[in-house]
């Protein structure tokens, strides 16, 4: 079990000693102040002693970690590369900024041109982060994918300098594909297939309407919420989807469903108004989008 376990974290965790600091540093603005400096120099007076009842030894430590933390998010390899045109990102359109890169909590995306020396300024990049930072990059994680109208040739010579696995799709991030087509219907489908997966765990027979309307409300209509805050469905998703509410709500036998005795449009109005308050998911999705205007 000792061997397991060292081995599982030694393929998870590779480091070695930092070189090329001062390079890895070109181009990339003081953080810390002279002054700063000497206010972090300074000696603890016993008010900020962290051996005080109530405080904790790492309080102390907030201000450099900080400013390592702001070190470390600020380092434009990158974006220097782009500066030099050594580096091509990707636009949405003629007008779009261009996109060479995007950082997340525990996931980097780089975007560039299918070409050799795209490429060989992204292992250069890389190289000189794993030197300057004494951490190592687990290829055996990081995957390309390509798009449709890149050439086998052109894959290959990108494969072979960056030495990755290569993906014909790049995944999810947040329960959201990292590539969304033309086609949402497809898309998004899974989303529909989860709602209807616990209509199916849910004995619709042995609840009253009241259990029903609360479990639509609370669950079923609470799993797309956040899709439909970044992407316009298309109305025959969103209806499709109205669909298996309705027919969770009748009750349904098999292939066969109940009378829909109010049509599902009157009864997402207010119950003030007669309905019974359910979302209207097409105007759910409009309201949604307006936030990021």
């Amino acid at each position: 079990m000792r061997e397991l376990a060292m081995g599982f974290f030694d393929s998870l965790f590779l480091s070695e000693e930092p070189t090329r600091i001062d390079e890895a540093l070109k181009g990339v603005g003081p953080c810390v102040t002279t002054d700063m400096n000497a206010e972090l120099t300074n000696t603890f007076t016993r008010e900020e002693s962290a051996f005080i009842p109530g405080r904790l030894i790492a309080d102390n430590a907030i201000l450099a970690f900080e400013s390592f933390h702001f070190l470390k998010h600020t380092m434009q390899l990158l974006s220097r590369e782009v500066e030099r045109r050594c580096l091509y990102g990707v636009r949405v359109c003629r007008e779009a900024p261009s996109i060479s890169h995007l950082f997340f909590a525990d996931d980097s995306l780089i975007l560039c041109r299918a070409d050799r020396k795209n490429a060989e300024t992204i292992k250069g990049v890389l190289d000189l982060y794993q030197d300057a930072s004494g951490q190592r990059l687990n290829m055996q994680k990081s995957e390309l994918f390509f798009s449709p109208s890149t050439g086998v040739i052109e894959q290959n010579e990108v494969t072979q300098i960056l030495a990755a696995n290569v993906v014909s799709s790049p995944g999810k991030y947040l329960s959201i594909p990292a590539v969304v087509g033309r086609n949402k219907t497809m898309t998004f489908n899974h989303l529909k297939e989860r709602i209807w997966k616990k209509f199916k765990g849910w004995k619709e027979k042995l609840l009253s309407y009241s259990g029903r309307e609360i479990l639509i409300k609370a669950i079923a209509q609470s799993i797309p919420t956040y899709h439909l805050g970044l992407f316009k469905f298309p109305s025959t998703l969103c209806s499709s989807i109205e669909g298996d509410l309705a027919r969770f709500w009748w009750g349904y036998s098999g292939e066969k469903r109940q009378i829909y005795w109010v049509a599902w449009e009157k009864m997402c109005w207010s119950k003030q108004e007669g309905g019974l308050g359910y979302r209207d998911f097409e105007s759910f999705n409009l309201a949604m989008l307006v936030k990021q205007l």
